[in-house]
């Protein structure tokens, strides 16, 4: 559609839907202002600091994201008692994993990379494992 646009304004036509595609074309709306401030709290409740974690406090299969002694992590105990403490910071695009309990994984809301409880790259964009902490 873009290139249709541009070839018509190049060969002097009239372009049809210019109103529609013209960058003046947005006004703030309370809508659009509403969708963009849970935007930013959603962000920003997944990079402000967390609670402290207690990792004894977790059970076989669980997982979460928090402060250990100060230092953002990403800590699991996989089903066979195993604890893995990461970097919460997928190494993609810098997404704050999360645990998916039902998958046993570490998935990122970002585009869709998924990791093992111990880090490592199952699936997605991440070239990259988890770095361990």
């Amino acid at each position: 559609v873009a290139a249709a646009l541009i070839a018509d304004g190049i060969d002097g036509k009239p372009v049809a839907l210019a109103d529609v595609f013209s960058p003046s074309r947005l006004a703030l709306s309370s809508d659009w202002i509403m969708e963009q401030a849970t935007a930013t709290a959603n962000l920003a409740q997944r990079v402000l600091p967390a609670s402290s974690i207690v990792a004894a406090e977790l059970g076989n299969g669980a997982g979460t994201v928090g402060k250990i002694d100060g230092q953002h992590t990403a800590i699991c105990r996989d089903s066979a008692g195993c604890e893995h403490r990461l970097s919460p910071i997928c190494p993609h695009m810098g997404g704050v994993v999360q645990w998916n309990h039902a998958e046993q994984t570490w998935d990122c809301p970002l585009h869709g990379g998924r990791f093992a409880a111990n880090g490592t790259r199952i699936y997605g964009p991440p070239e990259s494992d988890l770095e361990n902490i």
